[in-house]
């Protein structure tokens, strides 16, 4: 099994663009559209690594950043 990678990002062809070329290097993506829907896949499928898009709206990636960073099942 492959190491998995979830991006999170508000735009679709930032967000298709990133997991195309990691898919095509043999990673797992896990694709969210913004930091809510990202923190509810990072709590479901623990992904081994998070990139975040720093704007998105509602929560940012600096907010989920933080949020990740305070748990202590995520601090790491």
């Amino acid at each position: 099994m492959g190491i998995k990678i979830l991006i999170a990002d508000d735009e679709p062809n930032q967000l298709e663009l990133m997991a195309f070329n990691l898919n095509s290097s043999g990673f797992i993506c896990i694709k969210a559209r913004n930091g809510e829907e990202a923190l509810q896949l990072i709590e479901d499928s623990s992904p081994d690594l998070v990139i975040l898009d720093w704007m998105m709206p509602n929560m940012s990636g600096i907010d989920l950043c933080r949020s990740l960073r305070s748990r202590s099942e995520t601090k790491h």
